[in-house]
């Protein structure tokens, strides 16, 4: 695990020194034999190492100021001008030109580490390499747009560069198109329209050839395709890619052919079928259905539902983002009555519970132990609603889950409404609850709607 970025560093070690007492020089630590070594030719792994032996340093010369008599009025500065000294050891070796594509990427955060002028350094030789017309030099084209998209989106004109780039097949080939749909799919629709064609003839570069993180990349590009091109068009996109991943599965290692099986499965589901919204939600094979009390929730199939807005939060105990959404849920589920609206927070087994007060609990192969553990963890964490055992993973592959917290809003006939939203995302959640309610209720605001007006 990487550390944080430096600053964050820098602020705890300079709040030590603030008492002014004189300035003393600060060795900087003598670099490791890592350090030392020639640096032709270094792996990404390499130089994430010597980024941890730079934070290693740091953490030293935080302890070793911490027990200083006192501080000095120009600590910030010692310490600045010693941090950027163990990094330099660290850079010291380091030919940017010999490294590859992931090296190359991984390489930006020493740089940074070592102050404006190997920033400088840094964004010259990426700058120069994005020239080149080979497979490196569009992945350094990509990492030099994905940079410059972080100060804001990325624009039309710039993607339309990276199609045209010479390097552009030879690289997207090699993995290092990821980044480039990444940004795509961050684009809003009328940005995109005016690629849709060099979007659409990325067709001709998935097929079972293709490394196994690049043919990953497919599910982007195909719901790019629901984006820009005809129903049949991103049928044919779909199509094109399960093949090819069915294709890869055959002599594939155990975890290739497994990332490879899930990738048919959410390429098999109903959203990347284009047949989910507006349709009867898929089944989730409830197992187990109970009140936060542990108690039956007095229905088991998502069919009993119909006649009530429903609300489905697909979560697991050791998601962050999933329990720290949970107030605006235990929100959610007071603002509406029982009869209009059902929340169910749909997780699947895990083997264990990641109880927030007393840490992991193991329950593999224990189903027993584990609805047991997880009666207990609702009660700590104050749930409120529904919560349901899907026969299915979590990452539900009908929905094309890839993250967690993941909301889909089900109308009163059982349909999918809404899909993608984020448990926080209480403004988008309520609006589309509003919409349905005010349906059958002819067009009469919501109680909660009418709180909010007033």
């Amino acid at each position: 695990m990487h550390r944080p970025f430096f600053a964050a560093t820098f602020v705890s070690l300079a709040t030590v020194l603030v008492s002014g007492h004189p300035a003393q020089a600060i060795p900087a630590p003598q670099g490791t034999p890592a350090t030392q070594a020639a640096a032709t030719g270094l792996t990404a792994e390499q130089i994430n190492n010597r980024i941890d032996e730079v934070f290693n340093e740091l953490e030293k010369l935080n302890e070793r100021m911490a027990k200083e008599a006192g501080a000095s009025a120009d600590g910030a500065a010692r310490l600045e001008r010693a941090s950027q000294e163990v990094a330099m050891k660290a850079i010291k070796g380091v030919n940017l030109a010999s490294l590859d594509a992931t090296a190359f990427a991984a390489a930006a955060r020493l740089y940074d580490l070592g102050g404006p002028e190997q920033k400088r350094v840094y964004a010259t030789a990426l700058a120069d390499r994005a020239k080149q017309p080979t497979a490196l030099g569009f992945a350094a084209a990509v990492q030099s747009t994905v940079d410059a998209s972080r100060r804001g989106t990325a624009t039309t004109d710039a993607m339309m560069k990276l199609f045209d780039h010479p390097g552009f097949r030879e690289g997207f080939k090699s993995g290092a198109a990821r980044g480039m749909l990444a940004m795509l799919n961050g684009m809003d629709a009328a940005d995109i329209k005016p690629l849709a064609s060099r979007i659409a003839g990325m067709k001709v570069l998935y097929s079972a050839d293709m490394p196994p993180e690049m043919l990953g990349s497919g599910l982007t590009w195909v719901k790019l395709m629901g984006t820009v091109a005809t129903k049949d068009q991103a049928e044919a996109a779909r199509r094109t890619v399960l093949e090819a991943c069915q294709a890869r599965m055959n002599g594939a290692d155990e975890k290739s052919r497994k990332n490879m099986e899930r990738m048919v499965a959410l390429l098999d589901g109903a959203a990347m079928r284009g047949s989910l919204v507006g349709s009867p939600a898929p089944d989730l094979d409830l197992s187990w259905v109970v009140r936060a009390d542990g108690s039956p929730a007095g229905w088991t199939k998502l069919s009993d539902l119909k006649g009530k807005v429903v609300v489905l939060d697909f979560w697991a105990t050791w998601c962050g983002p999933c329990i720290a959404s949970f107030p605006e849920v235990a929100s959610l589920r007071t603002s509406y009555g029982a009869d209009k609206l059902e929340i169910v927070g749909v997780t699947s087994l895990q083997g264990y519970v990641a109880h927030p007060k007393r840490g992991r609990v193991d329950c593999k192969n224990d189903p027993a132990k584990e609805k047991k553990e997880l009666v207990s963890f609702l009660k700590d964490a104050g749930v409120t609603w529904t919560v349901a055992l899907s026969g299915k993973d979590v990452f539900n592959p009908d929905f094309a889950i890839s993250g967690i917290p993941f909301v889909a809003i089900l109308d009163q006939e059982g349909k999918v409404f809404k899909t993608g939203l984020h448990a926080s995302n209480a403004t988008e959640i309520r609006k589309a609850i509003d919409e349905l309610l005010a349906k059958s209720d002819g067009g009469k605001k919501s109680s909660a709607a009418v709180r909010a007006d007033e």
